[in-house]
């Protein structure tokens, strides 16, 4: 189990993160849409965690995620993904998740 460890030094364990308060939006001329939404980390202070997540308009599918971490008047990036060439249900031979024998 991965853990985080919060401004104060707590650890935060994966189930303890909450999103809420969405707020959506407009991004690069209707291209995509943006939800914006603050991640609960649990315990107090000023320190906040906000996910930025962009979602092709014509197809619903994520097309950047970016979380930012805030202290203060303080913010870092911490992770800024990018998602492209997206196959769902694609085609796969009937042993690509067989065991080893």
């Amino acid at each position: 189990m991965k853990t985080t460890i919060s401004a104060k030094g707590e650890i935060v364990l994966p189930a303890q993160l909450r999103g809420h308060g969405f707020m959506e939006g407009q991004f690069a001329r209707d291209e995509a849409n943006l939800i914006e939404y603050p991640i609960d980390v649990g315990g107090k202070g000023n320190s906040k965690l906000t996910c930025k997540l962009w979602l092709d308009s014509q197809t619903g599918l994520p097309v950047k995620r970016v979380v930012i971490w805030t202290q203060g008047e303080k913010s870092i990036t911490l992770v800024t993904e990018t998602y492209s060439q997206w196959e769902l249900d694609p085609k796969l031979p009937e042993d690509t998740f067989a065991l080893p024998k």
